[in-house]
């Protein structure tokens, strides 16, 4: 926000597009499908709830 971009953009930045720079977007870079669920849950306070890996939780805040 203090750069000017809104959340969904940030996200992009950091996940769909350098998994398109690869050409991994069918299985990189978002949720859904097919693809590898590595992501890591945040609060909106962007704190991190939770990680996964593959799809499987590896770490929860206490």
């Amino acid at each position: 926000r203090e750069i000017g971009l809104d959340l969904g953009e940030a996200l992009r930045m950091a996940s769909l597009y350098p998994a398109e720079a690869v050409r991994q977007e069918h299985r990189l870079g978002h949720l859904g499908q097919g693809a590898a669920a590595s992501f890591v849950h945040l609060s909106e306070n962007l704190g991190i709830r939770s990680v996964w890996i593959d799809g499987k939780k590896v770490h929860e805040a206490a």
